[in-house]
Order: structure tokens, then sequence, then C-alpha cells
């Protein structure tokens, strides 16, 4: 390092060099531009990992079901959804339909427990441009009934909700397009667990439609049925996407 010994003494920086006020010489790094640059693509990106992030929890909302971490999760699977983007530079990534299927696909929306470890059952999809059937069946390939699941200790009835959500998840536009859910009914004892079938528009070209569905617990006191703990048991899922 050299130093200034001089009386006078000069201090602070010209093109990359520091002289501080003891007289010595400092080099700025020179990975500093190529660290900003990084740190404005990776910030760039993660913003519209939220954005994206956003739009997809807003289209799952009706569910009522999510952790307290739900949006950090979201974000992040997003945000490795967004690194399988082969085709814009960094920076300039985002989440296509292709890779949202590849990383959203089985997603829990409560994140302290998950769906089939609550209901080891077989889910079976039939999907259409205008409808989607979501079959639910036991191990030995009958209805579902609250026998075959591991609910909350306290629970008396349950409640299946199916979800079709279509969406637009181009950051430039970003829509929930249309919501549209089913519901089972609370039911206990033998009663099966059904889902009506799910009808929605036909997809256009680059929306997203996302197939999803919940469990909801309840316990009954004197003919009505609350909600376990605020919905902290309840579980939900990403079963599927689909695009054009």
């Amino acid at each position: 390092m050299a130093k200034i010994t001089s009386l006078i003494k000069y201090q602070g920086s010209i093109d990359g060099v520091t002289i501080d006020k003891n007289g010595t010489v400092k080099m700025s790094p020179k990975s500093r531009t190529v660290t900003a640059e990084r740190t404005k693509e990776n910030n760039s990106e993660f913003a519209t990992s939220a954005k994206q992030g956003k739009t997809i929890r807003d289209s799952l909302r009706v569910l009522g079901v999510g952790d307290k971490y739900l949006s950090s999760r979201m974000v992040k699977a997003v945000r490795s959804g967004i690194t399988l983007d082969d085709t814009n530079e960094r920076g300039k990534r985002i989440l296509s339909n292709n890779e949202a299927k590849t990383v959203l696909k089985g997603f829990e929306l409560n994140g302290n427990i998950n769906l089939s470890s609550i209901a080891p059952i077989k889910i079976n999809l039939t999907i259409s441009d205008t409808e989607t059937t979501i079959d639910l069946k036991n191990l030995t390939d009958n209805p579902v009934t609250i026998r075959d699941l591991f609910p909350p200790q306290g629970t008396t009835h349950i409640m299946a909700v199916g979800l079709a959500s279509t969406i637009n998840i181009n950051p430039d536009i970003l829509t929930v397009k249309e919501v549209k859910a089913v519901q089972s009914g609370k039911v206990n004892g033998n009663n099966p667990i059904s889902l009506p079938i799910i009808s929605y528009p036909t997809l256009e070209r680059e929306e997203l439609l996302i197939i999803a569905i919940a469990l909801k617990f309840y316990q009954e006191v004197n003919g009505d049925h609350y909600q376990l703990q605020n919905g902290q048991h309840d579980v939900a899922k990403i079963l599927d996407l689909f695009y054009l």
C-alpha cells in the first residue's frame, strides 16, 4: 500500500482510488460494476416473481387455506420457475405457463401439513375445454368418507372444495379472469365426499387454468358447525395446471 506522508493530505476518491485521512490508499474492487449489475437483475426478477406470485395466490384465495408463510413460499416457487426461463435474458426472465406447471403442480397452500398426510386417497381429474371433474376415491376405489381420512382431533364433519381458476400470469397483464369453486357440503359418517363438476369458460391463448382442492374440518356443537382452530388444520393443494 502507498501512503501520503506530506503535510498536505488528500482525502476522497478519484477514478477508483480512495485516500483516507491517514493517507492510506485503497483501490475499488474491480468486480463492483459486475456485482451491481447482478444485483439489479436479481432485484428485477424478484419483483416480477412477487407480482406473479400474488396473482396466483389471488386466484386461490376463495379456498380460504394458507399458512402465514404462504406469500414467501409462493414467491420462492415462482422464483425457481423464473430461473428455468431459457428465452429471456437475465433480469427479464419470467414465469411462463410451462414453468408454472413444472414448479406449482402439487404446491401445498398450508405449509404446516400436507394433504396426503390427512387424506391418503386417490384424486382423479377428468378435464375438458370447459369442465373438470375431481373424483375422490379411497385406496380400494370406493367413494371417500371421513372414515378414510385422518382428520384433526375433534372433527365431526368435513367439507371438500374444488376450484378451477383461469388467470394470465404474463407480467404485463397479471389478471385473474375467472374463479369457479364447488363444494361437497359438510358430511360425516359413511356419507361420501363428492364434488360437483366445475364449469368454466374456454381457455384463450396464454391463459393458465389452475385446478386445486381443499379439505376443511368442522366440529358440530348443538347443530352448528364450527371450523377447527380458525382453519389451521385445513389443507389445500394445487392438483394440476393446464394451458393451450
